[in-house]
């Protein structure tokens, strides 16, 4: 999902919430 990596290139504030994302992701 390319668009949730751009998304969280984009939100570096959001570290938090992208961790969790990318640990839902394989």
């Amino acid at each position: 999902m390319p668009n949730l990596f751009r998304s969280l290139v984009f939100v570096p504030g959001n570290n938090s919430r992208f961790l969790e994302k990318a640990k839902s992701l394989p």
